[in-house]
């Protein structure tokens, strides 16, 4: 079977023409077997050539087929064989002798050989070669009754994807956090390969270490990894984002209904040159050189760790990065089940802003923070799949999958929740009173996950809907943190409109408090909370605008609400709260305490927020923390758990689009929507493609394109929607994906080394240089072929500093002459274990060769 290119002819011969051939060689720690009808002449090829033998790159597979030279006619009489005549190698020859003793169990249950023989990998050479002898007759008289071999193919697949070689057993799958999809695979260079090899992938480049190979930093995050180092994907991926920002114009609709800003999905497992170049980008599109064009054009970073502060200090605060500090500390002090709650005082001493005396402005890192986001409530059902199911929790059947959400949503009522979060109020009345913030609402905080998009109203809508409503009217001036009751109480107080410190007396109409405590049993006794408001607010009445009680939150939207509730604070501008009005409740809204208060008399259309300066920036930077940064609030406009819509009013985009009043009386000034990317079908690797919620695509120009709707509207109601809230004064994002790339079918031969999501190698795994029969390219017929560098030129005569800028990572500047119109492996970092297994390209272990019909290599099938 196997012959050797520099051996004599002779040597030939006798290999074609030898009637037995016992062949020891290994691969994987497997034995290659051969039997007499495996070299017999009537089962050889035609010819070793591709034409006549099926191959990968001219490799040999497990699910080889090939024109043999004769066929045994209806199990009976050898016949020579016509073009279409193809057979699978596996019906004569297997890598070792538990696949073969596994090929003969399978078969005789299936009715093609002895039903009741049962034979293992200890069973004699001689049972199996009669066995296989056997189904092969079998086979060729289905064969001929059937006149085709289609349903051969099938059974053929469907026996190879069960063989651990062969499926994703031997990847050494391994899941759980960093390992989403069981794990991943590297591409690594190898003359095999030479279509997929590639001068980049360099890994962990995020943030501050993008001159570092390094594994901080969790790369290869799902699916199909973006080698976002490769000068030529910095370029389309520029190209992209241009597409994106600009599609209303660019589809000829208009440029009312373009995107304004945008939020960057994973960053941290970016090469952080493309983060710096979308920044540029950014600034250059919108000439964002004051605070008023700055501001109306946010660019979010997900992104949350110290390594991003220090970045975009670097960078003159070109986007808002995440302050995870705080949203952890949320987490962590509010949601979690009460023996489990941590201190008060994390949330003084992580965020990124110190908030304990906060009286200045313009000198903190501009930031966005959030409480709930979409992918972490996806997390909580995944917590309900695991305790319902032994289903994988990041890849569950549909079935399961909405079990788990109703449970979620059920749970959220709950007094005692086993999945929910906890005191969801009590973190939005410091997120939406915090300083020196922009802060973010997840619509899940506001309609049930599980329902159709703005269907149902969360039991914290009134609550989160009334803190938004106040930020506008009353959230202003420096910001105060103390605790109290050691520890155990927390107020925040914001002073007022231009009172900075707590010794301005310029605005008296303004300004809030809000307490806390996440103490289910919090008693005070004769104790007291006293609480400093600030000269302003000497000898004045404050009213609460939340106050938890026994039953629940009561929630006061006006002054005759609350005129039997108010407290007058005393000559030094102090607000003494009671023992009796300071108590732990639990109830679904809250477990512990909360209390918020606003001065009485403001009138109803009192606005405290801050215009941006049209000045130029002096110090270079182009957000800045102060009031104007302030006076915004994102709105994450999806979860991934609503359902499909079922008819076109129910869709995202349409309500959106009637949305726009609805935000503006809540004081949302950008709304994010979704990814609104053609989701992928049939992919089950990772609950983001079950969920179809924008995020497992292959093409990233294909919006909803030609009638073709995602999950939340056409291109066109994309557009729309745009459209009408910039009517309503409302600013957009768009959420823009630069990772990762689901459902690439075309097959691409590659070579692979195991690591996990940080490019560690596996080294258990022993898959360090492999070849890899891999699914990496896109189709070469889709919206990316036709988009692909489309826009390059354009872009380098408006804003040619982006074609010159040198990146940090590669020392060379993007490069716009490499229009990529198809993806492959050599745009890629690696992927996540696809399942087809190790095997699946035939090795010779003992030479460590592959087998093929390549001239250049030592090894051809004979």
């Amino acid at each position: 079977m196997i012959k050797k290119l520099h051996q004599p002819k002779s040597r030939y011969r006798k290999l074609i023409t030898a009637a037995v051939v016992t062949m020891g060689v290994s691969m994987s720690g497997f034995m290659f077997t051969h039997n007499v009808n495996a070299i017999s002449k009537n089962n050889q090829p035609v010819k070793y050539t591709k034409q006549y033998v099926q191959n990968v790159n001219g490799y040999l597979t497990a699910d080889t087929w090939y024109q043999p030279k004769k066929i045994l006619k209806n199990g009976k009489h050898w016949v020579n064989t016509k073009h279409n005549d193809y057979r699978p190698i596996l019906m004569y020859w297997w890598p070792n002798k538990g696949i073969k003793a596994n090929y003969i169990n399978y078969f005789n249950q299936h009715g093609l050989g002895n039903k009741h023989q049962k034979v293992t990998k200890n069973s004699s050479k001689q049972t199996l070669n009669k066995a296989t002898n056997k189904i092969q007759k079998h086979i060729e008289k289905r064969i001929n009754k059937k006149h085709s071999a289609k349903w051969l193919r099938t059974m053929m697949n469907n026996f190879i994807n069960q063989q651990s070689i062969w499926n994703i057993k031997s990847e050494f799958p391994v899941y759980g956090w960093a390992n989403l999809q069981g794990g991943s695979f590297k591409f690594v260079n190898n003359k095999l390969t030479p279509n997929a090899n590639s001068k980049y992938r360099y890994l962990g480049r995020a943030f501050t270490l993008q001159k570092i190979e390094n594994t901080k930093n969790y790369e290869l995050l799902l699916a199909n990894d973006v080698d976002n180092s490769n000068p030529a994907v910095q370029a389309e991926d520029l190209n992209n984002l241009h597409y994106l920002m600009n599609t209303s114009s660019i589809l000829g609709k208009g440029s009312d209904g373009n995107f304004d800003g945008g939020r960057e999905d994973a960053t941290g497992s970016l090469d952080y040159d493309v983060t710096q170049i979308a920044e540029q980008y950014f600034k250059d599109r919108f000439n964002m050189t004051n605070d008023k064009n700055s501001n109306a054009h946010l660019n979010l970073l997900e992104d949350g760790v110290r390594g991003s502060v220090n970045a975009t200090t670097r960078d003159h605060f070109g986007a808002l990065t995440h302050d995870m500090n705080l949203t952890n500390a949320l987490l962590n002090t509010f949601t979690k089940q009460s023996n489990q709650r941590t201190s008060l005082q994390s949330l003084i001493d992580t965020d990124w802003v110190k908030r304990t005396s906060d009286y200045t402005e313009n000198d903190k890192v501009p930031n966005y923070s959030f409480m709930n986001v979409h992918d972490g409530v996806q997390s909580l059902v995944g917590n309900v799949i695991s305790s319902i199911s032994k289903e994988n929790p990041n890849a569950p059947t549909r079935k399961t999958l909405q079990k788990a959400i109703q449970i979620y949503d059920n749970d959220i009522n709950k007094t005692n929740k086993k999945y929910a979060g906890y005191n969801i109020p009590s973190t939005y009345s410091l997120l939406l009173t915090n300083k020196d913030m922009v802060p973010r609402v997840y619509y899940g905080d506001l309609f049930v996950d599980g329902a159709q998009y703005m269907a149902k109203k969360t039991i914290y809508y009134d609550a989160v809907t009334a803190l938004l409503k106040a930020r506008m009217k009353y959230t202003a001036g420096g910001q105060e943190i103390r605790m109290h009751d050691n520890g155990n109480i927390m107020s925040s107080v914001r002073f007022g409109k231009d009172n900075f410190k707590p010794t301005d007396e310029n605005s008296r109409n303004s300004g809030i408090v809000t307490v806390t405590s996440n103490k289910d049993n919090l008693k005070l006794g004769n104790d007291k909370v006293v609480i400093d408001l600030g000269a302003a607010h000497k000898n004045q009445q404050f009213r609460p605008l939340l106050m938890s009680k026994a039953s629940g939150l009561n929630i006061y939207n006006n002054d005759s609400d609350a005129k039997d509730k108010t407290i007058t604070t005393n000559d030094k501008g102090q607000l003494i709260l009671s023992a009796k009005q300071v108590q732990g409740f639990k109830n679904p809204q809250v477990a512990g305490y909360l209390s918020t208060w606003v001065p009485v008399g403001a009138k109803d259309n009192q606005d405290v927020r801050t215009a941006a300066s049209s000045e130029p920036s002096k110090d270079g930077n182009v957000f800045h923390a102060n009031s104007a940064l302030d006076s915004h609030v994102a709105y994450e406009g999806f979860s991934s758990l609503q359902p499909n819509p079922t008819n076109n009013i129910q869709k995202t985009d349409v309500k959106l689009a009637q949305s726009g009043d609805f935000f503006k009386t809540l004081g949302i000034t950008d709304v994010e929507f979704p990814g609104h990317y053609m989701s992928v079908k049939n992919d089950n690797s990772f609950v983001d493609s079950l969920e179809n919620n924008g995020y497992a695509f292959n093409d990233r120009y294909n919006l909803g394109m030609n009638g073709q709707s995602t999950k939340y509207g056409t291109v066109d109601q994309m557009i729309d929607a745009n459209k009408a809230l910039h009517q309503a004064g409302v600013h957009t994002m768009a959420d823009y994906v630069m990772n990762q790339l689901y459902g690439l079918n075309g097959h691409e031969l590659t070579s692979v080394k195991r690591i996990d999501g940080y490019g560690r190698y596996l080294k258990k795994s022993n898959i360090k240089n492999d070849l890899y029969y891999a699914k990496t390219k896109s189709s070469g017929k889709d919206y990316q072929a036709q988009y692909g560098g489309k826009f390059l030129s354009e872009l380098k005569d408006k804003y040619p500093d982006l074609f010159t800028q040198i990146q940090t990572s590669t020392g060379k500047p993007i490069n716009a002459n490499e229009h990529i119109k198809q993806w492959s492996a050599k745009y890629l970092n690696g992927t996540s274990i696809q399942g087809r297994g190790m095997g699946y390209i035939l090795k010779d272990g003992k030479t460590n060769q592959y087998y093929s019909l390549n001239k250049q290599n030592k090894h051809v099938m004979k």
